[in-house]
């Protein structure tokens, strides 16, 4: 029996990071994709197709310290 994932993606404005959370204007956040897919080959290839797509629109992915260094300010933000 195949699991059931959910692959959504949001176009949204981060304006920073406050009490260990993204903040972001819900009213300029906008739903670009939900679905849900039967297994995990499925869901990453739309997961994939999503990612390819942002690509091209001029997004990039964050590297490895990026995503690091979000983290570290989102614990400093909560006082860790």
């Amino acid at each position: 029996m195949a699991a059931i994932f959910q692959v959504y993606g949001l176009e949204g404005v981060g304006r920073g990071i406050k009490d260990g959370g993204i903040v972001v204007n819900h009213d300029e956040t906008k739903l670009l994709s939900d679905g849900d897919f039967n297994g995990s080959e499925a869901a990453d290839k739309k997961f994939k197709a999503l990612v390819y797509e942002a690509t091209k629109l001029g997004f990039k992915e964050l590297s490895f310290f990026e995503h690091a260094e979000v983290n570290q300010k989102l614990r400093e933000s909560k006082g860790e």
